[in-house]
């Protein structure tokens, strides 16, 4: 069918390029599936609409993320709604750095007491996850040390089993359930 047609609140578009240990060999495919498909949901977003750019890299089996919220439009809601959660993004990263030890739970609470600061809801179960050569879209079935999240009491500094520093993704995730709109911005914490 016809998407430009199709009726509801969301576009979701599921699909990436994300081998990018290949993506100079293929990068017609990349290209085609990471930037055309991508401007072509753009084009038929209507006016005032938010867009998310959620890319989940995979660098030699490692996954990644790397996410934004854009508004097409002048909506003045959905425009603080991202620079909101961009600011809230980096003072995540402060108080991270600010901290000696921080386990999941502290930092996962904290993006919870930044969402009320700037008069959102926080709208994910997690706040972030290692990077790692694990999937994180079953979260139920994950241990929870793999993420910013409130089961995690783990310090996030400490070293994995092969006594290498960890990485971590910080997501910050704000909603306003009644108008039913929200956004996103994720990138690198540590590496």
């Amino acid at each position: 069918g016809d998407i430009a047609k199709a009726q509801g609140q969301a576009i979701i578009n599921t699909a990436a390029y994300t081998a990018v240990d290949k993506a100079e060999t293929e990068q017609d495919l990349a290209n085609l599936i990471n930037e055309t498909a991508v401007a072509e949901l753009a084009r038929i977003t209507g006016e005032n609409d938010i867009l998310f750019i959620d890319f989940g890299p995979v660098f030699e089996e490692w996954e990644a993320d790397f996410g934004r919220t854009y508004v097409i439009g002048n909506d003045p809601l959905k425009i603080k709604l991202s620079q909101d959660i961009e600011k809230a993004w980096w003072e995540g990263k402060e108080y991270f750095e600010s901290r000696k030890q921080i386990t999941g739970a502290e930092l996962y609470a904290y993006t919870h007491e930044l969402a009320k600061k700037y008069e959102w809801e926080f709208g994910g179960e997690i706040a972030g996850h290692l990077i790692g050569h694990f999937p994180h879209e079953s979260l139920e079935k994950e241990i929870k040390t793999n993420y910013i999240h409130p089961e995690n009491h783990v310090d996030m500094r400490a070293i994995n089993q092969m006594g290498v520093s960890r990485s971590w993704i910080l997501e910050i995730h704000f909603v306003d359930s009644e108008k039913e709109i929200g956004g996103f911005f994720e990138q690198l914490l540590t590496f």
